[in-house]
């Protein structure tokens, strides 16, 4: 089995950052439409803000995370 190189791993780290993201993008909509249903049958709830898809940035700043971890020996 081949080693990836270095352009490689960062990019699948970068790819994982982006199924994070994505992933908590799909669970804060899902609440938006629960809330957001609950308040249309009348119900007394807080409807939530709608989520923004991920940018760049926000794939960056997970990306960022799973790199510290990675490299933190601690864990």
């Amino acid at each position: 089995m081949k080693s990836k190189n270095p352009y490689e791993l960062r990019f699948e780290m970068f790819r994982e950052a982006q199924k994070r993201a994505e992933q908590q993008y799909i669970e804060d909509m899902n609440d938006y439409r629960t809330t957001f249903q609950l308040a249309q049958e009348g119900r007394e709830v807080k409807v939530l803000p709608k989520p923004k898809y991920p940018d760049l940035e926000n794939v960056f700043d997970e990306a960022y995370k799973i790199k510290q971890f990675v490299e933190n020996k601690d864990n």
